[in-house]
Parts: structure tokens; C-alpha cells; sequence
């Protein structure tokens, strides 16, 4: 296969980048196999190896035993779950003698007897840097057990083992007991899932009371009672150096708790306690407060499952009021109702130490929860609460609201599994609008429903913290799928978001992809598992790949897709994704030669019929060849019209050229295309950052330097698309010559007159011809009379043009993107600003120099002067523009409507087009009413920023996002 000859070439060349390798479940055939351990002999970047689930045959072990004796780079290696065999470890001990870099090697599920854990074990006598050792669920007895406690004692550098599920009892357990009094190097063991019972534990506590390096010990799912407790509260007397003891899922009770209690309360330095699913109960309880009061150390306590009750809370509100150390408690899965919760918010209220806590599980339910969020509302520690299952239902998103809006120390919130529904997704709403701080909410299977997700959706848009979001089993239609699609478009800070187990299909996939994913610029994992995806769905998935290469993991486990040709094309779009990941990383690091070679790969690798103008763009960024590749950015931006991570990539390159004026205004329109990105302060330049915000000013130029690079990376990645529909060009655009080339450059870059105002300036040549004769007077009296159409001619105008077509967009982002003539005026009004501060900038100079006073007052008259001549010009440039904007609606609405009346003389032409345009504004007014943008009805609202009308109705629930960023309303 042609991937797997591509892999051992950059094996054999020892490609810089190839560091870590992946091959789990890989599915290759042994030969293939062989031939790809046997590549290992001469490569010297490979550091991680991971070739488990592969079902290695011996000649497989073989070749990598020999590879390994001769690598000098690799540091781990894992082959879990391929079935070696004793002849298979004895290939892999040959290497592991003679290797001097090897320091991880696991071997778990296969079948290694005692013959192989013979030959391992004599590697590990001679082997002076392997630090840790797996070998769980090998078929393990006594006389492996003799075998490997040889290479135990006289290791010196084996700092991690793990034995789990190798049926270990009374018999194998002495044995490795005296293998650790003298071992001097383990500092961490893991013994879960064996048949280790309160004998076993004796001869266990007896070596740790001897031994002076094992930190870590875990002893999961034995079969240890309130016996085995007491032999291993014997090691908190004598022993100082454990530090975790985790103990879940065994048999200790209320007496084994209190014997554990005892070690605990003499102060011993234990910072991690796992009782998980013992039975110690509300007496247990008691013992382990009354210890841990008097205990300092403690940092972590599990009582998962542990059958405590309401009274057992009592005892956990004394423990948090008193101790001010222990920074983890989880209590899931027990019997804690309202009352108990009472008694746990107390203590939270006048606790200072706690960092998370867990209470899934429980019988909490909104009241009690109400309980909880109130006394953290003062809180200054706790980071993270779970409350899975609690039966809390929507009411108590009220309660949430108030805590997040004050506290602002919480991240992660978990509420999987309550009865929250739609209606609480209002309150929520609200809460991640006034929160800066949480970064993870877990809200999956908690019937939020497509209405939930909408008012998910719109604090989504205006929050900047939150990093990973739950919605499995949630219910999402399409219809929800079009609000996520919306917000992931506008939010830049969503890391990972699960999607599973929402009926998902192909339809709202596309929306997912093409309207959301496509345009998202920080997005790095999306679970789908569960839903009702098919193949067809993948061509969206692909095309969202080619684009967006920050995307590092879909999951799409439990659909109904088995077209296996689609795969071919994933890999591709994979391939194109890590190229043009690794083409910006090398812009950004000004690496232009590699960067170069880079994006001349992914050119190969796209169609012919497709011309990538953002690649291009980006080759021409790496040879320095700014000119051009504003002209392949600026191509770019006429097909998909406001893209405002191309006007950044723009900006950049204006900026290297030192055009201060156009980066300005290319950054500038960034902010109107996206004003999340002037939130998150990525348009920290040099220039626009004086203007824009006056902390960018404090920033040292080497930060804004690697502020736009950061930006660059991110940005670049995500435009550079596949997408037939958005690179599809002719073939005469493919063999433009250089001078045709500059031409357009310099025809496209004056970005501040848009195809409209070209329109007018056409029309207003037409009409000074046709009225070259006229006088002034009926000249202006025109402009006054159609100035009365102008706001009306462009609020039809906006409309038509986008609102209906963007179905999913809100009305502040089509505002903005669609505003031209507003930003030309802003243009100007910027460029002055820059002009004003160069002058204050001069004025602070001279200052400093000491001039003579009678100089500087010169100088500010002339200054003044200045000013004041500037200041006309803009007028009389505000003055043209508008005037000519006004003359071009004249000649529009006189074309339309007296076509008979161009006949007559100048004098009489004007005469009766002014007569007829008045008739025509009565006639609009008494008949055609503004009207609702939305339904069609009377309008009672007009916003001045969006220019649009809006019934009563609609005001409300579409121009939400007006009202909070406090746009004009004007009541008609």
C-alpha cells in the first residue's frame, strides 16, 4: 500500500517531524509488519512508538528486537493486546539487554507465561534505563512470580510495575513482598483486579514498614476486609514515605475505617485516600472526620459508594468547617438527600480549602441544589463540582444564574443527567453572559430539546471563557443543529463539544460543518457517536478537514456509515489539513523556505480544476512576495465576500509592506465582521492597536509581534479549503499574465469603494452629462427632496440582499457584514485618527526637546491651522460622498418612473421629476407602510445601526443582540 511505503521512507530519512508514531489497530499484514519494525534499525527521531492491537508473530518480534538493540532514540515503546508469545518476549529481552535508551515497555493482554517473564527478567538484571514495566493480564503463576522478584531486587533504575489482573494470591503476594525490602528503586505499584485477601495485606504491610522509596500503591477490587485495614494501618506508623493508598472496591467496613482512622489521625504525611465502594458507612464516616480534623496532610479522600446518609452529612459539614487542606471529597452514589445538602452548603459556606467536589448520584434535587449554589457565591476556592443525576430540574438554573454572575473562581460544572430542559436553558443563557470564568459545563441527557440549544446558543455567541460543552442525548433536530452551526461560527474559544446520541442526520451534519465547523478557528474535538449519520455525511466532514486544521479528533462510533471509499478521501483531506497545519506553524516562524515547500505540497495534492487563491496567497506570504499575495487574498475575498480571516492574512501582509493606512482598515473590518476577535484582543497590532484599544498601547512590540503570529497560525489553517464551490475558477483566470496581474492588484486593493459606490460614480457620470445644463438651484432642491428616501432605499436594499438569504445568522453579524457605505465613513474617520495621533506623537517630541515657548505656540497655531484645513476636507469629502450617493438614488428612482418626462427641455425635466418624486414618497407613505423584516407586519421600530424594522414582536426575540449591545431605536 502506497501509505505504508510513504511511511518507511520518512522512517528511513529520518523526517525531523516523524517524532511520535500511532499504529494501534492498524491492521497490517505480518510481512508488512515486519517490514516496518525492521525500518526502526536506522531511525533516530522516532521518541514514541505505539504499535499495540497489531497481533504480532514472532518474525515481527524478531525484527523489532534487532531494531531496538541498534535504536538509539527510542524512549517508549507499547505492545498491548497482540498476543506475543514466550518465543516473542525473548526477541524483545535480546534487545532490552543490549538497549541503553528504552525507559517505558508495556506488554499488557498478551500471553507471556513463565519461560518469557524468565528472559524479561534477566534483561531487566542487565538493562540500566527501563523505568517502568507493564504486564498486566498475562498468564502470570508462582514460578513467573519467583522469576521476576529476582530482577526486582537488583533493579536500580525500575521505578513503575504494574500486575494487574494476573490472579496474584496469599502465594505470589509473599513472595514479591520480600522482593520489595529489598528493592530500592519502585515508586509506584499497581496490584488492582487479583485475589490479594487480608494474608496477603499482612506480608505486604510488612515489607512497606521496611521499605523507604514506594510513594504510590494501589489495591483496587481485592478482596481486603477490616483484618486487612488493620495490618495496613500498621504501616502509618512506621512508614513516612507512602503517600497514596487507594483501597477501592474492597470489603472494609465501619471497624476497618476506624482502624484507618487511627493511622490517619497522627498526622502521617498520606495525601491521597481512595475508599470508593466500601461499606463503612455513617459510623465510618465519623471515625475518618474526627482523624482527618487533627490530619494536615490529607489532600484527597474518595467515599464513592460508601452507603452514607444524611446523617453521615452532618459529619462531612464538621469536616469542611475545620479542615482546610483537603482539596478533593467525592461522595457519589450515595444517600444524601435535601437535608444532607443543607448540611454540606454550610460547610462549604466557611470552608477555605476545597477545590472540587462530587455528589453525583444523590437525592439532591433543586432545593437542595439551590442550598449549595448560594454559599458558594462567596466562595474563593472551589474549582469544580460534579452533580450527575440529582433529579435537579430547570428552576434551578435561577439559582445558577446568581452564582455565576458573582462567583468567578468555578470552571468546570457538571449537571449530566438532571431534568433541566428548555425553559432552564433561558436562565443558563443568561449566566454564561455574565460569567468569565467557567471553562467546562457538562449538560448531556438533560431533554434540552432544539429550543434549549437556540437560548444555549445565544450566550454562546457573547461568551469568550467556555472550552468544552456537553450535549449528548439532548435531542438536537436540525433545527438545533442550525443555532449550534451559528454560534461555533462566531466563537472562538470552544475546544471540544459532544454531539452523541442526538439523532444527528446528514441534513444537520451539513449545517454543522459547512456553517459552524468550517468557520471555526479554535474547535479541536467533536464526538458524534450514536446518531443517524450515513456515508453522504462524510463529504461534508472531508470538506470541513480541508479547511479547518485545528479540528484534531471526530469520533463516529455506533452510525450507519460503511462506504469505504470515502475513507481515501478523509486520509486526503487529513494529509492537506497537517500540511497546511505545518505550513502556517513555519509562516509564523518566518521559516520561509520550508514554508514554501510546504504549500507547493498541498498544491500538488489539490485538483487541478480547483485553484486554491488562499494557498497561493499564503506561498507568495513565504517568498516575501507581499504584492501578490494581496492580490490572491483579495480574489479570495471577492468569492466568499466577508471573510474576515483572509482581511487578517490581508492586513498582515499590508502591514509587512508598511502600509500602515490599509492594514489599519483591513484590521478595522475584522472587528466589523467578528467583534469577538477585538474582545479576545488578537488585533493587538502595532498601528490598530492605538486606535482600536488604548491597553494595546502598553504592549512591548514583540508581543504583538507573536500576538499576530499566534493569530496568523490559527487563521491561515482554517481558510484554506477544498471546496469546489468557493476556488472554482476558469481557465482564463489561470493564465493571466504578470502585467494583467498588477493591474488587478491595483484595481482590487482600494478596498474602500465597493461594487455599490462603483454603481453610483457610473450613474453620476450619466447624470452630470444629462444635467450639465441645470441650475443649482433645482439641483438642490433635488437632493433635499429624494434625501427623504435614502434611509428607506437602503434598508430595502439590505434586506433583499442578505436577511433572507442567511437564515441562521443574527441580526447584529449581518449588520455589520453588509454595512458598506457606514464603513467608508468609518474609514475615514479612522485614518484621521491615525493622523491625530502621529501629530500628538510630533507635539510630545518637541516637548521634550525644549523648545522655546514662543515656538511652540507658533507651532500650535500652525497646527491649528492645520487642523482646521484637514477638517474641511473631510467635510467636503463627506459632502461628495453622500452627495453623490444621493444623485445615484435620483437617477434610479427618475429612470424607474418617468421615462416619458427625459423627453422634455433640462428646466422642465427637473420640474416635474421633483413633482413626481413627491407624489411618489406620499403615495409610499399612505400606501406601503415600513414593515417588519421578519413578518412581513406594520413595524413600530427602527434600529439606526442595523437599519432595519422591526415589529413589536420580533424586536424582542430576533434584535436580542441589538438591544445588548445598545443599538439605537428610533419608535415610529
Amino acid at each position: 500500500m502506497d501509505e505504508l511505503e510513504i511511511l518507511l521512507t520518512r522512517i528511513k530519512t529520518n523526517d525531523p517531524d516523524l517524532t511520535s508514531l500511532n499504529l494501534v489497530h492498524s491492521r497490517l499484514e505480518t510481512e508488512q509488519l515486519r517490514r516496518l519494525c525492521h525500518s526502526f534499525r536506522s531511525n533516530h527521531t522516532i521518541i514514541d512508538l505505539n504499535l499495540s492491537s497489531n497481533r504480532m508473530e514472532n518474525e515481527v518480534t524478531k525484527a523489532l528486537g534487532e531494531s531496538i538493540k541498534r535504536n538509539d532514540t527510542l524512549e517508549e515503546l507499547r505492545l498491548n493486546k497482540n498476543r506475543i508469545t514466550n518465543e516473542g518476549a525473548r526477541y524483545l529481552s535480546s534487545g532490552l539487554i543490549v538497549n541503553k535508551k528504552l525507559k517505558l515497555l508495556k506488554l499488557n493482554e498478551n500471553e507471556i507465561g513463565s519461560e518469557g517473564i524468565k528472559y524479561l527478567s534477566i534483561s531487566l538484571q542487565r538493562n540500566n534505563t527501563l523505568e517502568e514495566l507493564g504486564l498486566n493480564e498475562n498468564p502470570i503463576n508462582k514460578m513467573s512470580i519467583k522469576l521476576l522478584s529476582e530482577s526486582i531486587k537488583s533493579s536500580k533504575t525500575l521505578k513503575t510495575l504494574t500486575l494487574e489482573e494476573n490472579q496474584l494470591s496469599r502465594d505470589e503476594m509473599k513472595i514479591l513482598s520480600f522482593a520489595l525490602i529489598e528493592n530500592e528503586s519502585i515508586v509506584e505499584m499497581s496490584l488492582e483486579n487479583n485475589r490479594i485477601d487480608d494474608e496477603s495485606v499482612k506480608y505486604l504491610s510488612q515489607a512497606l514498614i521496611k521499605n523507604s522509596t514506594l510513594k504510590d500503591l494501589s489495591l483496587n477490587n481485592n478482596r481486603i476486609g477490616n483484618k486487612g485495614a488493620k495490618y495496613l494501618s500498621q504501616i502509618f506508623t512506621k512508614n513516612q514515605i507512602l503517600l497514596e493508598l487507594k483501597l477501592n472496591q474492597n470489603k472494609i467496613g465501619t471497624d476497618g475505617a476506624k482502624l484507618l482512622a487511627e493511622g490517619i489521625s497522627k498526622n502521617h504525611p498520606l495525601h491521597k485516600l481512595g475508599l470508593n465502594g466500601n461499606p463503612i458507612k455513617n459510623g465510618g464516616m465519623k471515625y475518618l472526620v474526627n482523624a482527618l480534623i487533627k490530619n494536615t496532610q490529607l489532600e484527597s479522600l474518595g467515599l464513592s459508594g460508601t452507603k452514607i446518609t444524611n446523617e453521615g452529612a452532618k459529619y462531612v459539614k464538621l469536616l469542611l468547617t475545620n479542615n482546610h487542606t483537603l482539596q478533593v471529597l467525592k461522595m457519589n452514589n450515595n444517600k444524601i438527600g435535601i437535608s444532607g445538602a443543607k448540611e454540606i452548603a454550610l460547610g462549604l459556606a466557611e470552608n477555605h480549602g476545597l477545590e472540587v467536589l462530587a455528589l453525583s448520584g444523590n437525592q439532591i434535587k433543586t432545593e437542595g441544589f439551590s442550598s449549595i449554589a448560594e454559599s458558594l457565591i462567596n466562595n474563593k476556592t472551589l474549582k469544580d463540582i460534579v452533580l450527575n443525576g440529582n433529579q435537579i430540574d430547570g428552576k434551578a438554573m435561577r439559582d445558577l444564574h446568581k452564582l455565576l454572575k458573582k462567583n468567578n473562581v468555578l470552571r468546570d460544572l457538571s449537571l449530566t443527567g438532571n431534568k433541566i430542559g428548555p425553559k432552564g436553558m433561558i436562565q443558563l443563557q443568561q449566566a454564561l453572559i455574565a460569567n468569565n470564568s467557567l471553562e467546562m459545563i457538562r449538560l448531556d441527557w438533560n431533554k434540552i430539546g432544539k429550543m434549549g440549544v437556540k437560548h444555549l446558543c445565544n450566550g454562546l455567541v457573547l461568551n469568550t471563557k467556555l472550552k468544552k460543552l456537553g450535549l449528548s442525548g439532548n435531542k438536537i433536530t436540525t433545527l438545533g443543529m442550525g443555532h449550534l452551526a451559528t454560534a461555533l461560527s462566531t466563537n472562538c474559544c470552544l475546544k471540544k463539544l459532544a454531539l452523541n446520541g442526538n439523532n444527528i442526520n446528514d441534513e444537520g451534519l451539513k449545517l454543522l460543518m459547512m456553517d459552524g465547523v468550517k468557520q471555526n478557528v479554535s474547535l479541536t474535538k467533536l464526538g458524534l457517536n450514536g446518531n443517524k449519520l450515513t456515508s453522504k455525511s462524510l463529504k461534508w466532514i472531508v470538506k470541513a478537514l480541508k479547511v479547518n486544521s485545528n479540528l484534531l479528533e471526530i469520533w463516529l462510533d455506533g452510525n450507519d456509515i460503511f462506504d469505504q471509499n470515502y475513507g481515501t478521501e478523509i486520509e486526503r483531506s487529513l494529509t492537506i489539513n497537517s500540511l497546511l497545519k505545518k505550513g502556517t506553524k513555519q509562516l509564523g516562524n518566518k521559516d520561509w523556505e520550508n514554508a514554501k515547500k510546504t504549500f507547493e505540497e498541498i498544491i500538488e495534492l489539490i485538483p487541478k480544476g480547483i485553484k486554491l487563491e488562499l494557498i497561493k496567497g499564503g506561498l507568495c506570504f513565504a517568498r516575501q512576495e507581499f504584492k501578490r499575495a494581496i492580490k490572491h487574498y483579495t480574489r479570495y475575498i471577492s468569492i466568499i465576500k466577508n471573510n474576515f480571516r483572509v482581511f487578517w492574512l490581508r492586513g498582515m501582509c499590508y502591514d509587512c509592506m508598511k502600509d500602515e493606512d490599509e492594514a489599519t482598515n483591513d484590521f478595522e473590518t475584522v472587528i466589523d465582521l467578528n467583534p469577538n476577535f477585538a474582545e479576545k484582543k488578537k488585533l493587538s497590532g502595532i498601528n490598530y492597536g492605538e486606535i482600536v484599544d488604548d491597553e494595546a498601547e502598553g504592549m512591548s512590540k514583540s508581543s504583538s509581534i507573536d500576538e499576530k503570529n499566534k493569530s496568523t497560525n490559527e487563521i491561515d489553517s482554517n481558510s484554506g479549503s477544498g471546496n469546489d464551490s468557493d476556488y472554482d475558477f476558469s481557465e482564463e483566470d489561470n493564465s493571466k499574465s504578470d502585467s494583467e496581474d498588477e493591474n488587478d492588484n491595483e484595481r482590487i486593493v482600494n478596498k474602500n469603494i465597493t461594487l455599490e459606490e462603483e454603481n453610483n460614480k457610473k450613474n453620476l457620470n450619466k447624470n452630470n452629462n444629462n444635467t450639465n445644463n441645470n441650475n443649482n438651484n433645482n439641483n438642490t432642491n433635488n437632493n433635499n427632496n429624494n434625501e427623504q428616501n435614502l434611509n428607506r432605499h437602503l434598508d430595502k436594499k439590505f434586506f433583499n440582499k442578505n436577511y433572507q438569504n442567511e437564515k441562521y445568522q443574527t441580526n447584529q453579524t449581518l449588520s455589520l457584514n453588509n454595512s458598506n457605505l457606514r464603513r467608508s465613513f468609518e474609514m475615514e474617520r479612522v485614518k484621521e485618527k491615525v493622523k491625530e495621533k502621529e501629530r500628538e506623537k510630533e507635539r510630545e517630541k518637541e516637548k521634550e526637546k525644549g523648545n522655546e515657548k514662543g515656538n511652540e505656540k507658533e507651532n500650535e497655531k500652525e497646527n491649528e491651522k492645520e487642523k482646521e484645513k484637514e477638517n474641511e476636507k473631510k467635510k467636503e469629502k463627506e459632502k461628495i460622498i453622500l452627495n453623490n450617493n444621493k444623485e445615484a438614488l435620483t437617477i434610479s428612482i427618475e429612470t424607474e418612473n418617468s421615462d416619458g418626462a427625459n423627453k422634455n427641455s433640462n428646466s422642465e425635466s427637473s420640474q416635474t421629476n421633483e413633482n413626481h418624486l413627491n407624489q411618489e414618497n406620499e403615495e409610499n407613505d399612505e400606501k406601503e407602510p415600513h414593515l417588519c423584516v421578519q413578518c412581513k407586519k406594520k413595524a413600530i421600530y427602527y434600529c439606526a445601526e442595523c437599519k432595519v424594522h422591526f415589529c413589536e414582536k420580533h424586536d424582542k426575540k430576533i434584535h436580542r443582540f441589538g438591544t445588548l449591545l445598545n443599538h439605537k431605536r428610533i419608535l415610529l
